[in-house]
């Protein structure tokens, strides 16, 4: 339990003093972790954290990659992170991380350190404009002025509880900046100590006594429960009483209706949404964001972004004429196609705020906790029936055999490593409760469409803005919250643009396992018209460049695995290693796009066997 603070540290400047109030308000707020990269002028704050030994302290030099590291971090914590700067660009190269961080509604709490008025716009060293550096992506900002005794220190302790309570509002989570300004002299409290110092803390801090002898934060802020949701019509969002009994009722009639999940979701948001679904007999669309939380389940259609471009399979879809959707982003450009295209009602239920919807296709938007919200409608509805309509019955045994086809088109044991056999040994390999970090471009897409269905694991992606920067600092900070091992399966062109993060993998708690498709460059680009000389000049950046010597460079352990059976047998072992691992695949260019091309055909087959040219055959199944 948190003691009281009786003592004060003995303090030789107001810079450390306010530095110290900063650092002790954000442990009493629940800040648990805080990343630092070295800098001069936030010296101040940096030299205070040995004082507030509560506070995990994480290292790196790139403040872009210390940024990604805080995302993860706070991803898997479910909790805001802080994170100390220098001024400069050094603030800037947090830019990418708080895009992210904003898109997904991640709680990040940035300290920057700024020059003091004086020394700006006037040619002085590393002194840049920082307020409004991150535009649009803050939830809150906030300037704090160079440290005085002139202005009450509980200025500084009110500052860091508002930055905070805009961090973690329920469905408005999201970064947070604080810039602050420091003057020399920086290292004040690990300066001569025989120099005169003049500066009293107790007397500093005399107006803080009731916040010195508790454990408890200056201003708390509490956050009532919503009464109303949000009804989306055009490009409006309006508040309406929404009227339960009338949703209620429009479920139980509906005949054919889609539950689709999106990411953001929780473990407890899922089981509340799959109890529905079983209440409703409606399938469910899971996204690779969430199938994993489902698990195995007899309503579960898993690799629908094979299939579900299909015309019969539409055509059979259509039938719906409701879709509820959970949860925000969407992977599967099939599954967005669909639903631009979907005629019916389409209602979208999600935490945050924001419309969730690229297709401009929503009717009724609902901002509510999905688990809330499925609570309160499983008390009213009783099941419509224990036998499931012709309608859900064919999509279930279609989907059975596509299951199979998609695992014959899997690689073997004694097959050469391939694209397509990195998600299948995934699959086969990861632990249950496991958890699983997924790169952009095609590291996403091969597993969307072989994962499928399998007991219970848990995928993280940085797929707000979906960008490659930061993806491994992100899922090393993945792994630091998680406390137990990471898989990471990315592109080469993502690792190279994140490699100075291999530094972080050094101090992780729990290993990362590093899985890099290898096919010299962008080989997301085979899925674009282009020629193959421009595709090869302007857009696939081979570079020739193995990753060993990386690994040697960062002391980590190093496969490359040039079978399936060599591969499983590597990454089994990555996985019970305390130290972290980097695996290689090297593969064609083009090899990842063709594998999947020809699974896609497969599937077509299958569908062409099952709906052949009407409904009616699908019936009649």
């Amino acid at each position: 339990m948190q003691q009281p603070i009786m003592l004060l540290p003995n303090f030789s400047s107001i810079s450390a003093c306010w530095a110290w109030l900063a650092l002790q308000e954000l442990y009493r707020l629940g800040v648990e972790h805080v990343c630092v990269a070295p800098g001069s002028r936030s010296a101040p704050l940096i030299l205070q954290l040995p004082r507030v030994p509560q506070l995990q302290v994480h290292v790196h030099p790139d403040e872009r990659g210390l940024g990604f590291f805080a995302l993860g971090l706070a991803k898997a914590c479910e909790r805001p992170v802080a994170i100390i700067t220098t001024s400069g660009t050094a603030v800037a190269n947090l830019l990418p991380a708080v895009v992210e961080a904003a898109m997904t509604h991640t709680p990040l709490i940035l300290l920057t350190a700024d020059r003091p008025p004086e020394l700006l716009a006037c040619g002085a060293n590393q002194a840049i404009h920082q307020p409004g550096i991150f535009s649009s992506y803050l939830q809150y900002e906030a300037q704090l002025p160079v440290p005085t005794v002139d202005v009450n220190p509980a200025f500084v302790l009110s500052t860091i509880d508002v930055l905070v309570a805009k961090a973690s509002v329920e469905g408005h989570q999201g970064p947070v900046h604080l810039n602050w300004s420091f003057r020399e002299p920086l290292y004040s409290d690990i300066a001569d100590h025989a120099a005169i110092n003049t500066f009293s803390a107790d007397k500093a801090l005399h107006s803080l006594k009731r916040w010195l002898i508790s454990t408890r934060p200056f201003t708390h802020y509490a956050q009532l429960p919503a009464s109303v949701a949000c009804n989306e019509v055009g490009k409006g969002l309006v508040n309406v009483e929404t009227d339960t009994a009338t949703l209620i009722e429009q479920l139980i009639t509906t005949q054919h209706g889609i539950l689709v999940l999106g990411a953001g979701l929780t473990r407890a948001d899922v089981a509340g949404i799959m109890t529905l679904a079983e209440q409703l007999q409606w399938p469910v669309l899971a996204d690779i964001q969430a199938i994993g939380l489902v698990g195995e389940h007899p309503l579960l259609l898993p690799h629908h972004s094979l299939w579900l471009s299909h015309p019969a399979v539409k055509r059979w879809l259509d039938q719906a004429s409701l879709v509820l959707q959970f949860g925000s982003h969407l992977v599967a450009k099939a599954l967005l196609n669909y639903l631009q295209h979907f005629a019916g009602d389409y209602w979208l239920v999600a935490s945050a705020f924001e419309r969730y919807d690229p297709s401009h296709q929503v009717h009724l938007r609902l901002q509510v906790i999905p688990e809330v919200w499925c609570k309160q409608f499983n008390q009213y509805l009783s099941k419509k029936t224990d036998v499931p309509s012709p309608w859900l019955t064919a999509l279930q045994q279609v989907n059975e055999q596509l299951r199979h086809t998609v695992l014959q088109q899997l690689p073997g044991d004694n097959d050469p490593m391939s694209a397509l056999a990195i998600p299948a040994v995934i699959k086969t390999c990861l632990p249950v409760s496991g958890y699983l970090f997924a790169g952009n471009s095609m590291a996403i897409r091969l597993l969307d469409a072989v994962v499928g269905t399998r007991p219970d694991w848990q995928l993280f992606a940085n797929r707000g803005a979906s960008g490659i920067d930061g993806l491994l600092a992100t899922a090393a900070g993945v792994a630091q919250g998680a406390g137990q091992p990471v898989t990471l399966f990315l592109g080469d062109l993502s690792l190279l643009h994140d490699l100075n993060s291999l530094l972080l993998l050094k101090q992780l708690i729990s290993p990362l396992i590093v899985i890099v498709l290898n096919d010299d460059g962008g080989g997301i680009f085979h899925h674009f018209p282009l020629t193959e000389q421009t595709r090869q000049d302007y857009f696939t950046a081979a570079h020739g460049v193995h990753f060993q010597s990386a690994a040697k460079l960062f002391s980590l352990d190093y496969c490359n695995p040039k079978r399936v059976v060599d591969f499983k047998r590597d990454y089994q072992a990555a996985l019970n290693r305390n130290t972290s691992t980097l695996i290689e695949i090297n593969t064609a260019n083009a090899q990842a796009y063709d594998q999947l091309q020809s699974l896609n055909k497969s599937v077509e087959v299958c569908c062409d066997q099952w709906f052949g040219q009407s409904e009616m055959e699908a019936t009649a199944k």
